[in-house]
């Protein structure tokens, strides 16, 4: 493909790519299908490629430096970066282009780190978010909150998360977990495929079943896994080449005994049912085996929805192949192996660089694209393929570790990697959206949070290979209560179902307890000159809204609470702005936390009000009355203080019910 070629196909592609743009963050909490998308003007975006189309014609040059240089003096130019010998140009417009000048193009440019989100390209749309609207604007410093803050949605009470193997989305099915098998009966071929295939399951963080049954029913095993490796003799139509030594676990369905005491075999039933003996002519000789065929495997083989089969036989990658014919007509989405006699050590050399790109998120085309250069023929001419359409993504959220924990919120560590490639485009948006599981084991509830500007820590970017994106993300889980045990994992919502990690980590909040005791009230010194009561009048601990009353009536309440009581003034009230304070949720009350300097603490619970037709505001907002009667209210209101989440206030009222926290004579 010329230069000229690759841009013009690059422009279509583009074009086509940006009519469908990145989703208006003020609809950000619409579905997919009403979500309204931000137009790019497909004149502006072919314009600027036009430019540096003509540039590429004219120069001549070639270094990538001066290359670089020119292109960053074009009008509509974003961003110019140089990597493993390509030049990444972005536009204003959020497009890329991507130039080799060695001639070698890229038939999918690989997409740079700063881009918009483009819909239709799953992953991307999926996982990217985190790095250009959330990691980009923490690591800006920025207060914007461009990502969607989807709300908490409770996960059944006290039940653990289903965790589903296979999500289906159009044109793309996304793995959770990755189950996987080798199947290899020639000995010949184990003392260097097993240690290989195991190098690069345990290269990819894997694990991996070694089948050891090797009948008929082993096949009908396939479906349990996501991934299936078989090394094998193939026939030259593509069925499979079994040792002879297993030929009576095949045979003796069609075997009877004569009379005599003979055995027989019913070759024709054998031969209905797709089995027969294949002999194969070498330098060493002769070599007998057992063929299975499609009808074989048509009868024998599970469904294979989910599973991709990988083959290093002869000839079973070719469009004649019995076995490939029969996994498809199975279901089979994804089947790779040659078309032509092979050497095991081939696919095998493929599957090395494979299974890494495809474990740390890359998908099964460009995984395969990407490891298909690396194959080591060995003299054998044969093309290794693919068959199959769909394309499959394994997403990997994990957990990196507890970071920290206090009494009432932790960090927490969430791990996602996906690829970079543009594949299974589709018409509208998937639903997604990133966050953490959190398990309160005392209570038997759960909840998802999901990630957003306002609970992310930090946050990092690293790249692996210029194909996989790695995410890692401190999580702050807030207003959490003391001394409780809790779990987490994290989990990606792809077409509105939860994936979750695998592992989960347990922790347990610290208790730090605002009095020394539990025989309240007790006097609390913050250091502002007055001493503060642990709580409410009517409370038998400092997180509960205790009783309401009326102004006229508090003095007397307070009187009969104890002698080393009274009621505060507002000036006294207000000496809690001295001192730290913040909105929190304590053993399940909202209210605001106040904090001295000498580390004690007060908690005032947002009790609310007291009005004739019940309590308002509760858990909103707190009322607390002082101790002067409040200007023109003929004695019946007086002066308060209040607060919510956002702040504190003074005012006054009349006849509503409200807390009273005393302080010390």
């Amino acid at each position: 493909m010329t230069k000229q070629t690759f841009f013009k196909a690059t422009a279509i592609v583009l074009t086509m790519l940006f009519s469908f743009s990145s989703c208006n963050k003020d609809e950000a909490n619409k579905t997919s299908q009403d979500v309204t998308l931000q137009e790019v003007s497909a004149e502006d975006i072919e314009k600027t490629e036009i430019t540096i189309e003509n540039l590429l014609s004219s120069f001549t040059d070639s270094s990538v430096d001066d290359f670089v240089s020119q292109i960053r003096k074009l009008e509509n130019i974003k961003k110019v970066e140089v990597e493993n010998d390509l030049v990444y140009i972005t536009t204003s417009a959020g497009e890329l282009i991507s130039v080799d000048l060695n001639g070698t193009t890229s038939q999918e440019p690989i997409m740079a780190r700063e881009r918009v989100d483009t819909c239709g390209m799953y992953i991307q749309s999926l996982l990217d978010k985190i790095e250009y609207e959330i990691v980009d604007s923490i690591a800006e410093g920025t207060e914007d909150n461009p990502i969607r803050e989807d709300s908490i949605d409770n996960v059944n009470d006290g039940e653990e998360p289903i965790e589903t193997r296979a999500v289906g989305v159009m044109n793309r099915t996304v793995l959770s977990k990755m189950k996987m098998a080798i199947w290899s009966p020639w000995e010949e071929f184990n003392k260097y495929v097993i240690p290989n295939f195991c190098q690069a399951v345990n290269n990819a963080k894997l694990g991996c079943k070694i089948i050891t049954d090797f009948s008929p029913s082993s096949f009908s095993t396939f479906g349990n896994y996501d991934l299936v490796y078989i090394v094998c003799h193939g026939a030259s139509d593509g069925a499979l080449a079994i040792p002879q030594k297993y030929w009576n676990l095949y045979i003796d369905q069609f075997a009877k005994k004569k009379e005599d005491g003979r055995t027989v075999v019913d070759v024709d039933a054998a031969r209905e049912a797709g089995i027969r003996i294949h002999y194969e002519k070498k330098e060493s000789g002769i070599v007998k085996s057992v063929a299975l065929e499609r009808i074989f495997f048509e009868k024998h083989l599970s469904r294979l929805s989910n599973t991709i089969i990988w083959t290093s036989s002869c000839h079973v990658g070719s469009n004649r192949s019995a076995f490939l014919l029969g996994a498809l007509t199975r279901g089979c989405p994804e089947f790779y192996g040659a078309d032509n006699v092979c050497s095991a050590s081939g696919p095998m050399s493929v599957f090395k660089q494979f299974l890494p790109l495809f474990a740390y998120g890359a998908s099964t085309k460009l995984s395969f694209e990407k490891s298909i250069p690396y194959i080591n023929k060995k003299g054998y001419s044969y093309n290794f393929v693919r068959h199959g359409n769909n394309n499959i993504t394994y997403i990997k959220p994990h957990i990196t570790g507890l970071k920290e924990k206090n009494s009432d919120y932790a960090i927490v560590g969430a791990h996602y990697d996906y690829s970079l490639d543009i594949v299974g485009a589709t018409n509208s948006e998937t639903t997604y959206q990133l966050g953490i599981l959190l398990e309160n084991l005392n209570e038997g509830n759960s909840q998802r949070i999901a990630l957003n500007n306002s609970n992310i820590k930090s946050a990092k970017v690293d790249s692996w290979t210029g194909v996989i994106r790695s995410y890692f993300v401190d999580v702050l889980l807030g207003d959490l209560k003391p001394n409780t045990n809790y779990r987490y994992c994290t989990y990606v919502i792809v077409n509105n179902k939860p994936i979750y990690s695998e592992k989960r980590q347990t922790f347990k909040t610290k208790e730090i307890p605002l009095c020394p005791d539990n025989h309240h009230p007790h006097a609390i010194d913050l250091g502002v000159g007055v001493k503060f009561a642990c709580c409410n009048v009517g409370a038998s601990s400092p997180a509960q809204y205790g009783n309401y009353y009326e102004w006229k009536e508090s003095e007397s309440v307070v009187a009969n609470w104890g002698g080393e009581w009274c009621m505060p003034s507002l000036s006294q009230l207000c000496l809690l702005k001295k001192c730290s304070h913040e909105w929190k949720n304590m053993n399940g009350t909202y209210g605001m936390l106040f904090e001295g300097k000498n580390g004690n603490r007060v908690f005032l619970p947002a009790a609310g009000i007291r009005l004739y037709d019940g309590v308002k505001d509760l858990g909103i907002e707190g009322h607390y009355w002082a101790s002067e009667v409040a200007p023109g209210t003929d004695n019946g209101g007086g002066l308060m203080m209040f607060f919510n989440r956002n702040g504190i206030y003074e005012g006054y009222g009349n006849c509503y019910g409200y807390s009273l926290r005393p302080i010390a004579r």
